[in-house]
């Protein structure tokens, strides 16, 4: 089985595919970052995972736990896991001004997206932060944009004006709230909405082509039906990190 995992800010997703990419056993937990209790409570986890696995590979957005991660996965799997970054995906076509920039998230969508589709590509990636990806008709990383995601904007608002409601991720009825709970859902859901098509459209307009939009990320449930024009992917990083793995010459950190 190969492992893949999707290391993000607020959550884990490990899924175990087999090697006809049909998906064998899916995990979703908390990410931990308190580093007293991370490598007991991430060895759990994996050890829980009941198939036999020879390929370990991640993406991981959070550098504070990373190399504790690349531990436990090599103690529970007994296979050294590789961690995605420009470093370790050489061929990967990357137009950024510091190539090395790049998040490991953009690298594994990227790919999973251009093995569906043919490239221009738009990726919308709605998680812990809003992350938009360009790559170009020849299958290049263009560059993206990245915005505070649906969490961290609600928590940052209630932080700064705590008699403000936390309310629930919901569409109102009407843009014009018509109480405050209707109305901070409709500055969060709608707001976030029209970010998305308008940031859109404006990088087709500077890529220069009209490009499939893809859709994917922990919180994209709650727009699919109103992005409906765009593809949506549930869980587009861990198939590029599928597809990743199962290329030549990857290079271990």
């Amino acid at each position: 089985m190969i492992c893949t995992i999707d290391v993000g800010n607020s959550n884990i997703v490990c899924i175990l595919y087999n090697e006809t990419q049909e998906i064998v056993e899916k995990k979703r937990f908390e990410t931990i970052t308190d580093l007293d209790h991370a490598y007991d409570a991430y060895t759990a986890h994996f050890k829980s995972m009941t198939h036999s696995v020879h390929k370990v590979i991640l993406s991981c957005v959070v550098p504070r736990i990373h190399d504790l991660l690349m531990r436990v996965l090599e103690d529970v799997f007994k296979c050294p896991p590789i961690s995605v970054s420009q470093k370790t995906i050489p061929t990967f076509k990357n137009l950024l001004d510091n190539p090395d920039e790049i998040g490991a998230d953009f690298i594994a969508s990227s790919i999973g997206a251009m093995k569906r589709f043919r490239p221009p590509l738009v990726i919308v990636d709605v998680g812990s932060a809003t992350k938009i990806t360009a790559v170009n008709q020849h299958g290049a990383f263009k560059g993206g944009i990245i915005i505070p995601g649906l969490g961290e904007s609600m928590k940052s608002m209630h932080a700064k004006i705590p008699h403000l409601p936390q309310v629930s991720f919901e569409f109102p009825q009407q843009v014009i709230g018509h109480d405050t709970v209707s109305a901070i859902q409709s500055g969060i859901m709608y707001a976030t909405y029209y970010q998305i098509r308008g940031l859109t459209q404006q990088v087709q307009h500077e890529l220069g082509e009209s490009c499939t939009v893809v859709l994917t990320g922990g919180y994209s449930s709650l727009f699919k039906a109103r992005l409906h024009d765009y593809i949506w992917i549930d869980d587009l990083v861990n198939e590029g990190l599928f597809h990743l793995a199962q290329e030549d010459g990857l290079h271990h950190d």
